[in-house]
């Protein structure tokens, strides 16, 4: 009965964000931000590129070949996992930017089930509602979960990455292990970022592997090489790109002298300017330390 009280608190939640977002969608046709018409324009020619495929005659080899060419093409930097997701989700959609937009209600019921499970193995069930209510109405997140882009289902992805190293429990677990890798590595196909994300915890766990145990065991360590190769893997789908030429013309069109304006003489320190003030203008500062304390 009291795992069934949280259950269906945590039901409530996301059919409350899933008829919020449908009807918020539905009357805002703009809901544009930051790099979102640019991601709506790339899913959309994925959109007929992939139908184009789909209704062409041609060997299945051929349409699987053209189908992987269009999932591995494109700017470096944006890589193509929920361009092409949004696209193949909207084939029979009759309102294509709709249909675009209303898939970040996936990566939302990923990221409210990932943090509950997150409280619920840290602290029990009810930490798990009331930490995934607050992240799902955090105003950054709140408000990205109508908007499409890369960042909202990079922030799911990494809740869920976060979760599986935690079950692992420091690599011990084979199957959590096998599948943070596997995570992670499509976390990659979003987002490069997610590194910056799973650095810090990775590293925290190999620190407490090592404290507790002067050797490493077979067993976390052969999980642990697992779960590296598994997530190689997988990011190398698109990140193989960056041992090409492709990378040298990123790196020059991102960090080029000339394309940032005065007086910060350094684009990187503009940049990180940049984050801190979305950080504190897109999360309450608030809810962030509500969150912490609970």
């Amino acid at each position: 009965m009291i795992k069934n009280k949280y259950y269906l608190a945590l039901f409530l939640l996301i059919a409350f964000h899933l008829v919020n977002n449908y009807i918020w969608i539905k009357k805002d046709a703009e809901s544009l931000g930051w790099d979102v018409c640019h991601h709506v324009d790339i899913t959309v020619s994925v959109h007929h590129e992939l139908k184009e495929v789909i209704l062409a005659k041609m060997p299945l080899y051929q349409k699987a070949s053209q189908i992987a060419r269009i999932f591995t093409s494109g700017r470096l930097e944006w890589p193509r996992f929920v361009h092409f997701f949004a696209a193949a989700i909207s084939l029979p959609a009759q309102d294509m930017l709709f249909s675009f937009r209303f898939t970040n209600i996936f990566y939302l019921l990923i990221m409210i089930i990932s943090v509950y499970l997150i409280g619920t193995l840290i602290s029990g069930p009810q930490a798990g509602v009331l930490s995934a209510a607050l992240v799902s109405f955090y105003p950054g997140l709140f408000q990205n979960s109508r908007k499409f882009g890369l960042d909202f289902p990079l922030a799911a992805v990494v809740c869920l990455s976060i979760y599986l190293l935690l079950a692992s429990n420091q690599f011990r677990e084979r199957r959590y292990s096998l599948l943070f890798g596997i995570v992670t590595g499509i976390g990659a196909l979003i987002k490069g970022q997610i590194l910056v994300y799973v650095s810090a915890p990775v590293l925290y766990s190999f620190f407490l592997i090592f404290k507790e145990r002067r050797a490493l065991p077979s067993g976390t360590l052969k999980n642990i090489l697992m779960s590296a190769i598994s997530f190689t893997a997988i990011a190398l789908i698109w990140w193989h790109r960056v041992f090409s030429h492709e990378m040298v013309f990123a790196l020059d069109k991102h960090m080029a002298w000339g394309s940032f304006p005065e007086p910060i003489p350094s684009p990187l320190l503009e940049r990180f300017q940049g984050f801190i003030t979305d950080t504190y203008l897109n999360i309450s500062p608030a809810l962030f330390w509500v969150f912490i304390a609970l």
